[in-house]
């Protein structure tokens, strides 16, 4: 097994994994419970793939026999994008567990494609998940697999955000008619940051307090995916409905997150929005009466076990 994978077995959460293997029933048996907790590391793995390498061409793309490759160039065009985005054909390249038990690891390739403003140093590398033919209706959604910009270029939130809520909603989303920019929000060392840092000091990896849940126990999620839950994205819905968490975000098209919003309601739709910049007084609001039901000395508590957990989780 490459060791890299091996060690994200090794270093996953011991308590997710006794939650797991407890609901399958079986909690009291050590070797059954060590593989109930492997599967499932894996299959999760197996859902959200980390990229071993992503290889682009240096000349820009000027056509393509795929459609939906020309309609990228001709939406450019039309936006008055020219001069300053490129698209650029590649590859991107990972491993996965396959196998009856999931206990040999291959290796697979798909096509990946690149939007470059040299300008500003931004760059999306994503994947078209293509589905029906209805623009808006049921187009498919783009996989991004990297926002990133030069190093010496980084620090700003507002222009980050213009790049990825301006510029590629409008492109992608709202020009040609994906239904959202999905992803997966985790620390990655395959990015390059202005200030590196050890990934338990990186702000990226670090977990960040943003409250109590409706059980008043506290809620913590990383720097990265509160980044972009701030900057308008949303957990994946389709996690929402399950009840997992995997760090997978979303970006939604104007008409997919009215759909959403109406199909779930307005209560849920707070629940998915609530980290959004212009929620933020209100979901402070929320937080602080949940933590007046508490008292100080029962939140500092639970906030103070809960930091030990994430520590040890950490290790």
């Amino acid at each position: 097994m490459r060791e890299d994978l091996r060690g994200i077995i090794e270093t996953a959460s011991v308590d997710c994994g006794a939650s797991m293997a407890s609901q399958i029933g079986f909690e009291p048996f050590a070797e059954a419970r060590e593989y109930a907790f492997e599967q499932f590391v894996k299959r999760q793995y197996n859902d959200n793939i980390v990229y071993d390498s992503v290889e682009f061409s240096d000349a820009p793309c000027a056509g393509h026999s795929d459609t939906r490759i020309n309609e990228i160039l001709d939406a450019i065009r039309s936006l008055g994008m020219e001069g300053t985005y490129t698209l650029h054909l590649g590859e991107a390249h990972y491993s996965y567990f396959v196998g009856e038990h999931l206990e040999r690891v291959a290796k697979g390739s798909h096509q990946a494609l690149l939007l470059r403003n040299d300008k500003e140093g931004f760059q999306m590398e994503f994947q078209l998940l293509p589905n029906g033919p209805h623009r808006h209706f049921d187009y498919g959604h783009v996989h991004v697999l990297f926002f990133r910009r030069d190093a010496h270029r980084q620090g700003s939130f507002v222009q980050m955000k213009r790049f990825i809520t301006g510029d590629m909603k409008s492109l992608m989303l709202d020009t040609l008619g994906y239904l959202s920019l999905q992803g997966h929000a985790s620390w990655s060392e395959n990015s390059e940051i202005r200030n590196p840092k050890p990934k338990q000091e990186d702000w990226r990896y670090k977990q960040r307090y943003i409250g109590l849940n409706r059980e008043l126990q506290p809620r913590y999620i990383s720097g990265i995916e509160l980044f972009y839950l701030r900057m308008g994205f949303v957990p994946d819905v389709r996690d929402y409905i399950d009840g997992m968490y995997r760090q997978n975000i979303m970006l939604l098209a104007d008409g997919f997150a009215f759909r959403i919003r109406d199909d779930f309601g307005e209560e849920a739709w707070f629940e998915l929005t609530k980290l959004h910049q212009e929620n933020h007084r209100e979901w402070h609001k929320i937080v602080k009466e949940r933590e007046a039901q508490l008292g100080q000395t029962e939140l500092a508590r639970r906030l103070k076990a809960a930091e030990q957990r994430i520590q040890q989780e950490s290790i």
